[in-house]
Protein backbone atom coordinates (compact mmCIF):
# COMPACT_ATOMS: atom_id res chain seq x y z
CA UNK A 1 0.00 0.00 0.00
CA UNK A 2 1.09 3.23 -0.88
CA UNK A 3 2.53 6.50 1.66
CA UNK A 4 -0.85 8.13 0.75
CA UNK A 5 -3.19 5.01 1.57
CA UNK A 6 -1.54 4.58 5.32
CA UNK A 7 -1.68 8.07 6.01
CA UNK A 8 -5.75 8.30 5.29
CA UNK A 9 -5.56 4.98 7.31
CA UNK A 10 -4.12 6.82 10.26
CA UNK A 11 -5.97 9.86 10.07
CA UNK A 12 -9.45 7.68 9.82
CA UNK A 13 -8.39 5.70 12.91
CA UNK A 14 -7.53 8.77 14.59
CA UNK A 15 -3.56 7.82 14.70
CA UNK A 16 -1.21 10.75 14.59
CA UNK A 17 -0.16 11.26 11.26
CA UNK A 18 3.55 11.48 12.26
CA UNK A 19 2.89 7.52 14.37
CA UNK A 20 1.72 5.97 10.81
CA UNK A 21 4.96 7.41 8.49
CA UNK A 22 7.03 4.75 9.89
CA UNK A 23 5.04 1.55 8.88
CA UNK A 24 4.24 2.74 5.12
CA UNK A 25 7.11 0.74 3.82
CA UNK A 26 6.15 -2.73 5.96
CA UNK A 27 9.07 -5.26 4.17
CA UNK A 28 7.21 -8.81 4.24
CA UNK A 29 10.50 -10.32 5.53
CA UNK A 30 10.47 -12.86 8.93
CA UNK A 31 13.33 -14.74 9.94
CA UNK A 32 12.76 -18.15 12.13
CA UNK A 33 15.20 -19.39 14.61
CA UNK A 34 13.46 -22.73 16.30
CA UNK A 35 15.34 -25.28 18.58
CA UNK A 36 13.46 -28.76 17.86
CA UNK A 37 14.70 -31.86 20.55
CA UNK A 38 13.79 -34.95 20.10
CA UNK A 39 14.28 -37.87 23.16
CA UNK A 40 13.86 -41.11 22.40
CA UNK A 41 13.61 -44.23 24.89
CA UNK A 42 13.80 -47.80 24.11
CA UNK A 43 13.63 -50.98 26.07
CA UNK A 44 13.69 -55.06 24.01
CA UNK A 45 12.56 -57.64 27.04
CA UNK A 46 13.13 -59.99 24.53
CA UNK A 47 13.32 -60.08 20.57
CA UNK A 48 9.94 -60.16 20.25
CA UNK A 49 8.69 -57.48 22.18
CA UNK A 50 9.45 -53.31 22.11
CA UNK A 51 9.11 -50.57 24.10
CA UNK A 52 9.75 -47.10 23.82
CA UNK A 53 8.88 -43.60 24.62
CA UNK A 54 9.11 -40.25 22.51
CA UNK A 55 9.26 -36.65 22.94
CA UNK A 56 10.07 -34.11 20.42
CA UNK A 57 9.48 -31.03 18.89
CA UNK A 58 7.78 -30.08 15.86
CA UNK A 59 7.21 -26.19 14.22
CA UNK A 60 5.72 -24.93 10.50
CA UNK A 61 8.16 -21.62 9.33
CA UNK A 62 6.52 -18.53 9.83
CA UNK A 63 6.62 -16.32 6.56
CA UNK A 64 5.86 -12.53 5.59
CA UNK A 65 2.78 -11.55 4.09
CA UNK A 66 1.59 -8.42 2.50
CA UNK A 67 -0.76 -6.63 4.87
CA UNK A 68 -4.71 -5.21 3.65
CA UNK A 69 -4.35 -1.95 2.59
CA UNK A 70 -6.12 0.07 5.49
CA UNK A 71 -7.75 2.59 3.01
CA UNK A 72 -10.01 -0.33 2.30
CA UNK A 73 -9.80 -1.92 6.06
CA UNK A 74 -9.49 1.14 8.56
CA UNK A 75 -12.87 -0.14 10.54
CA UNK A 76 -11.76 -4.11 10.42
CA UNK A 77 -8.35 -2.66 11.85
CA UNK A 78 -9.85 -1.09 14.58
CA UNK A 79 -12.35 -3.23 15.08
CA UNK A 80 -9.85 -6.52 15.63
CA UNK A 81 -7.19 -3.93 17.29
CA UNK A 82 -4.67 -5.20 14.88
CA UNK A 83 -2.21 -2.66 12.46
CA UNK A 84 -1.01 -3.33 9.04
CA UNK A 85 2.48 -4.22 10.92
CA UNK A 86 0.86 -6.93 12.63
CA UNK A 87 -0.54 -8.57 9.51
CA UNK A 88 3.14 -7.57 8.04
CA UNK A 89 4.02 -11.40 9.04
CA UNK A 90 3.41 -14.42 11.07
CA UNK A 91 5.69 -16.50 13.38
CA UNK A 92 5.77 -20.31 13.25
CA UNK A 93 3.42 -21.99 15.19
CA UNK A 94 5.16 -25.48 17.14
CA UNK A 95 3.98 -28.13 19.07
CA UNK A 96 5.44 -30.79 21.83
CA UNK A 97 4.56 -34.36 20.99
CA UNK A 98 4.88 -37.27 23.76
CA UNK A 99 4.32 -40.70 22.99
CA UNK A 100 4.33 -44.45 24.25
CA UNK A 101 4.09 -47.43 23.05
CA UNK A 102 4.83 -51.31 21.94
CA UNK A 103 5.62 -53.64 18.95
CA UNK A 104 4.98 -57.09 19.44
CA UNK A 105 5.40 -60.53 17.44
CA UNK A 106 4.60 -63.78 18.40
CA UNK A 107 7.76 -66.11 17.83
CA UNK A 108 6.43 -67.87 14.26
CA UNK A 109 5.41 -64.55 12.95
CA UNK A 110 2.07 -64.91 12.07
CA UNK A 111 0.61 -62.65 14.79
CA UNK A 112 1.49 -59.00 15.44
CA UNK A 113 0.14 -56.52 18.06
CA UNK A 114 1.39 -52.43 17.67
CA UNK A 115 0.08 -49.90 19.66
CA UNK A 116 0.57 -46.60 21.42
CA UNK A 117 -0.83 -43.55 23.34
CA UNK A 118 0.32 -40.17 22.27
CA UNK A 119 -0.56 -36.28 23.72
CA UNK A 120 0.05 -33.64 21.80
CA UNK A 121 0.77 -29.59 22.76
CA UNK A 122 0.40 -27.26 20.31
CA UNK A 123 0.50 -23.14 20.45
CA UNK A 124 0.71 -19.99 18.47
CA UNK A 125 -1.73 -21.86 16.05
CA UNK A 126 -1.53 -20.12 12.35
CA UNK A 127 -5.05 -18.85 11.74
CA UNK A 128 -6.63 -16.74 9.08
CA UNK A 129 -8.33 -13.79 10.06
CA UNK A 130 -11.13 -12.98 7.17
CA UNK A 131 -11.62 -9.09 6.83
CA UNK A 132 -14.91 -8.00 5.71
CA UNK A 133 -13.65 -5.65 3.60
CA UNK A 134 -12.95 -8.55 1.38
CA UNK A 135 -9.09 -8.63 2.28
CA UNK A 136 -7.44 -11.24 4.44
CA UNK A 137 -3.82 -12.50 6.62
CA UNK A 138 -2.46 -15.50 8.87
CA UNK A 139 -1.87 -15.05 12.53
CA UNK A 140 -0.65 -16.62 15.77
CA UNK A 141 -3.30 -17.03 17.94
CA UNK A 142 -5.19 -19.95 19.31
CA UNK A 143 -3.53 -23.08 21.74
CA UNK A 144 -4.75 -26.59 21.01
CA UNK A 145 -4.19 -30.23 22.74
CA UNK A 146 -4.74 -33.37 20.85
CA UNK A 147 -4.45 -36.97 22.59
CA UNK A 148 -5.61 -40.53 21.67
CA UNK A 149 -4.02 -43.59 20.91
CA UNK A 150 -4.05 -46.20 18.22
CA UNK A 151 -3.92 -50.00 17.59
CA UNK A 152 -2.55 -52.31 14.60
CA UNK A 153 -2.95 -55.87 14.17
CA UNK A 154 -1.91 -58.40 11.88
CA UNK A 155 -2.34 -61.77 11.06
CA UNK A 156 -1.72 -65.33 9.75
CA UNK A 157 -4.25 -67.55 10.67
CA UNK A 158 -4.49 -69.67 7.73
CA UNK A 159 -2.08 -70.57 4.90
CA UNK A 160 -2.68 -68.00 2.56
CA UNK A 161 -4.70 -66.07 4.64
CA UNK A 162 -3.28 -62.24 5.72
CA UNK A 163 -5.45 -59.98 7.94
CA UNK A 164 -4.51 -56.60 8.74
CA UNK A 165 -6.80 -53.79 11.07
CA UNK A 166 -6.25 -50.88 13.06
CA UNK A 167 -8.22 -48.29 14.92
CA UNK A 168 -7.16 -44.50 15.99
CA UNK A 169 -8.69 -42.56 18.31
CA UNK A 170 -7.91 -38.72 18.72
CA UNK A 171 -9.54 -36.47 21.18
CA UNK A 172 -8.54 -32.88 19.74
CA UNK A 173 -9.72 -29.76 21.16
CA UNK A 174 -9.22 -26.05 21.08
CA UNK A 175 -7.47 -24.99 25.07
CA UNK A 176 -7.08 -20.96 24.24
CA UNK A 177 -9.08 -19.07 21.46
CA UNK A 178 -6.34 -16.59 20.82
CA UNK A 179 -7.28 -13.18 19.91
CA UNK A 180 -9.99 -14.16 17.74
CA UNK A 181 -11.85 -15.14 19.74
CA UNK A 182 -13.37 -18.50 17.58
CA UNK A 183 -13.15 -20.91 17.49
CA UNK A 184 -13.69 -21.11 21.59
CA UNK A 185 -12.67 -22.82 23.97
CA UNK A 186 -13.76 -26.78 23.34
CA UNK A 187 -14.20 -26.37 20.37
CA UNK A 188 -12.76 -29.78 18.42
CA UNK A 189 -9.67 -29.06 15.51
CA UNK A 190 -11.26 -29.13 12.59
CA UNK A 191 -10.76 -31.33 10.12
CA UNK A 192 -10.03 -34.44 12.71
CA UNK A 193 -11.96 -37.09 12.71
CA UNK A 194 -12.44 -38.97 16.25
CA UNK A 195 -12.09 -42.15 15.17
CA UNK A 196 -10.22 -44.38 12.14
CA UNK A 197 -10.26 -47.45 11.26
CA UNK A 198 -9.21 -49.57 8.27
CA UNK A 199 -9.01 -53.81 7.80
CA UNK A 200 -7.59 -55.41 4.73
CA UNK A 201 -7.74 -59.10 4.07
CA UNK A 202 -5.92 -61.39 1.20
CA UNK A 203 -6.37 -64.73 0.49
CA UNK A 204 -4.42 -66.81 -2.28
CA UNK A 205 -4.72 -70.66 -2.71
CA UNK A 206 -3.52 -72.92 -5.22
CA UNK A 207 -5.12 -73.50 -8.70
CA UNK A 208 -3.95 -75.36 -11.27
CA UNK A 209 -0.23 -75.54 -12.82
CA UNK A 210 1.72 -73.47 -10.17
CA UNK A 211 -0.85 -70.72 -11.08
CA UNK A 212 -2.99 -69.40 -7.23
CA UNK A 213 -5.76 -67.64 -7.25
CA UNK A 214 -6.35 -64.31 -5.10
CA UNK A 215 -8.78 -62.36 -3.18
CA UNK A 216 -8.71 -59.13 -1.55
CA UNK A 217 -10.61 -56.53 -0.07
CA UNK A 218 -10.08 -53.57 2.01
CA UNK A 219 -12.12 -51.18 3.67
CA UNK A 220 -11.55 -47.81 5.42
CA UNK A 221 -13.96 -45.68 8.02
CA UNK A 222 -13.68 -42.22 9.08
CA UNK A 223 -15.96 -40.71 11.48
CA UNK A 224 -17.69 -37.52 11.09
CA UNK A 225 -15.97 -33.94 11.64
CA UNK A 226 -15.81 -30.28 11.47
CA UNK A 227 -14.87 -27.74 9.04
CA UNK A 228 -14.51 -24.15 9.15
CA UNK A 229 -13.40 -22.81 6.11
CA UNK A 230 -16.36 -20.94 5.01
CA UNK A 231 -17.46 -20.12 8.26
CA UNK A 232 -15.28 -20.00 11.48
CA UNK A 233 -18.53 -19.55 13.78
CA UNK A 234 -20.65 -21.88 11.92
CA UNK A 235 -18.54 -24.87 11.82
CA UNK A 236 -19.86 -27.44 8.72
CA UNK A 237 -20.51 -30.83 9.73
CA UNK A 238 -18.51 -33.43 7.70
CA UNK A 239 -20.55 -36.74 7.78
CA UNK A 240 -18.61 -39.77 8.09
CA UNK A 241 -17.84 -42.03 5.26
CA UNK A 242 -16.72 -45.60 4.21
CA UNK A 243 -14.52 -46.83 0.98
CA UNK A 244 -14.30 -50.12 0.19
CA UNK A 245 -12.68 -52.08 -2.78
CA UNK A 246 -12.28 -55.87 -3.54
CA UNK A 247 -9.65 -57.50 -6.12
CA UNK A 248 -9.67 -60.73 -7.74
CA UNK A 249 -6.43 -62.02 -9.73
CA UNK A 250 -4.32 -64.94 -10.75
CA UNK A 251 -0.54 -65.49 -10.14
CA UNK A 252 2.25 -67.60 -11.65
CA UNK A 253 5.73 -67.55 -10.89
CA UNK A 254 6.54 -63.73 -10.76
CA UNK A 255 3.73 -62.65 -12.90
CA UNK A 256 0.28 -61.55 -11.41
CA UNK A 257 -3.03 -60.24 -13.36
CA UNK A 258 -5.75 -59.10 -11.28
CA UNK A 259 -9.25 -57.40 -11.29
CA UNK A 260 -9.84 -54.59 -9.30
CA UNK A 261 -12.42 -51.83 -7.91
CA UNK A 262 -12.05 -48.83 -5.67
CA UNK A 263 -14.92 -47.18 -3.59
CA UNK A 264 -17.19 -50.44 -4.71
CA UNK A 265 -20.40 -48.60 -3.48
CA UNK A 266 -19.50 -44.99 -5.26
CA UNK A 267 -19.33 -42.65 -1.99
CA UNK A 268 -18.49 -39.43 -2.04
CA UNK A 269 -17.19 -38.23 0.71
CA UNK A 270 -16.46 -34.78 2.15
CA UNK A 271 -12.48 -34.44 2.13
CA UNK A 272 -12.33 -30.80 2.56
CA UNK A 273 -14.79 -27.52 2.32
CA UNK A 274 -13.38 -25.48 -0.95
CA UNK A 275 -13.03 -22.03 0.01
CA UNK A 276 -15.88 -20.17 -1.63
CA UNK A 277 -14.77 -16.65 -3.03
CA UNK A 278 -17.96 -15.29 -4.18
CA UNK A 279 -21.46 -16.08 -2.83
CA UNK A 280 -22.21 -19.49 -2.03
CA UNK A 281 -25.68 -20.67 -2.93
CA UNK A 282 -28.06 -21.63 0.24
CA UNK A 283 -28.14 -25.55 0.89
CA UNK A 284 -25.63 -26.12 -2.12
CA UNK A 285 -21.72 -26.12 0.31
CA UNK A 286 -19.09 -26.95 -2.05
CA UNK A 287 -16.31 -29.80 -1.22
CA UNK A 288 -13.12 -31.37 -2.35
CA UNK A 289 -14.17 -34.96 -2.94
CA UNK A 290 -12.11 -38.37 -3.67
CA UNK A 291 -12.17 -40.13 -7.41
CA UNK A 292 -15.65 -42.15 -8.06
CA UNK A 293 -15.90 -45.85 -8.42
CA UNK A 294 -12.94 -47.09 -10.11
CA UNK A 295 -12.42 -50.18 -11.87
CA UNK A 296 -9.75 -51.87 -13.97
CA UNK A 297 -7.10 -54.21 -14.77
CA UNK A 298 -3.83 -54.85 -13.03
CA UNK A 299 -0.41 -56.42 -14.35
CA UNK A 300 2.66 -57.03 -12.54
CA UNK A 301 5.89 -58.57 -13.29
CA UNK A 302 8.66 -59.40 -10.71
CA UNK A 303 12.32 -59.11 -12.62
CA UNK A 304 14.41 -61.73 -10.92
CA UNK A 305 18.44 -61.48 -10.47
Amino acid sequence: YTKDEALAWGAESGIATGSITAATSLASLATDSVFTPKYVLKYQPNSNLNLYANISKGYRPGSGETPPPPIFCATEYRAVGLTPADLSYYKPDSLWSYDVGEKFRTPDQRFSVNGSLFWINWKNIREFIDLACGFGAYINSAAARSRGGELEMSAAPLKGLVLNGGIGYTDSKIVNEGALDVPPVGSPIEQVAPLTGNFSALYERPWIESTNLLWGVDYVYTSHSYSTTNSPLMPRLRPAYSLVGVRLGIRKDSLECAFFVKNLFDVHPNLGDQLSNGAEDPGRPRWETGPPRTYGVEIRMGIGK
